[in-house]
């Protein structure tokens, strides 16, 4: 914990940990532009805007963006989700797909000539995932 508050930008190997995913959600919290295959996307609690417009989030689907933004190109599991949106873990629960469905339908309205490519892909088995600006 002590490195990255002293400024390490990422030392801590998986498996995840909640502990150290707390730690990476707060160490990137001052960042607001990420670099997508859509081009800019920036990010503030409660919307999410490129240069297609702007549109406004949930608390819920904030904390699921900002998580697979910060993993940009990795598979995110859904147990990792469900921890950033209610600080504990539920395997069985569906309650994560029907945010990231939800969030899909939202950032089409500012995908501009993107509206048919989904910037979350499903990763089977493993999570959802945002990848990176090359793939």
């Amino acid at each position: 914990h002590a490195a990255f508050l002293a400024g390490c930008r990422d030392y801590l190997k998986e498996p995840w940990s909640p502990e150290e995913l707390s730690f990476r959600v707060a160490k990137i919290a001052d960042t607001s532009a990420f670099a997508t295959r859509w081009g800019s996307l920036r990010l503030r609690t409660g919307s999410a805007a490129t240069e297609y417009g702007e549109v406004e989030l949930s608390i819920h689907a904030y904390r699921i963006l900002r998580v697979l933004l910060m993993q940009l190109g990795t598979p995110v599991p859904r147990a990792v989700l469900y921890y950033a949106l209610w600080g504990r873990t539920d395997s069985d629960s569906r309650a994560v797909d029907v945010h990231v469905s939800s969030l899909r339908r939202k950032l089409k309205g500012i995908a501009g000539p993107f509206r048919s490519v989904s910037l979350i892909r499903s990763a089977r088995g493993l999570g959802y995932f945002i990848p990176s600006a090359g793939e």
